[in-house]
């Protein structure tokens, strides 16, 4: 079931992909790096920060591909889990009245 999971993840972000190319691939290079304002970001800006934000993943994907993944001991052994497990568990039979 991991394998068809991370197969279901690629497809969506090859999809995500295809659609910025489609929305975005059109513009020439002075509208990728408009920016709005001094403090604002431009087009190509964005596209670098959430690139270089999904490199920090990729060693973790490739180890769930193969199977190789393992659990660090607070990942398995987390005394938070439970507490913030269970917290969200009551909250949501509040909820439901």
């Amino acid at each position: 079931m991991v394998n068809q999971d991370l197969y279901n993840v690629i497809d969506e972000i090859t999809e995500i992909g295809q659609r910025a190319e489609l929305t975005f691939g059109h513009l020439s290079a002075d509208q990728i790096n408009w920016k709005p304002s001094a403090a604002g970001w431009s087009v190509g800006q964005c596209f670098e920060h959430l690139i270089k934000a999904n490199e920090l993943f990729y060693d973790e994907l490739e180890k769930i591909g193969n199977g190789t993944r393992k659990n660090s001991f607070l990942e398995s052994y987390s005394p938070l889990s439970s507490f913030f497990g269970n917290l969200l568990v009551n909250s949501s039979k509040f909820e439901k009245g």
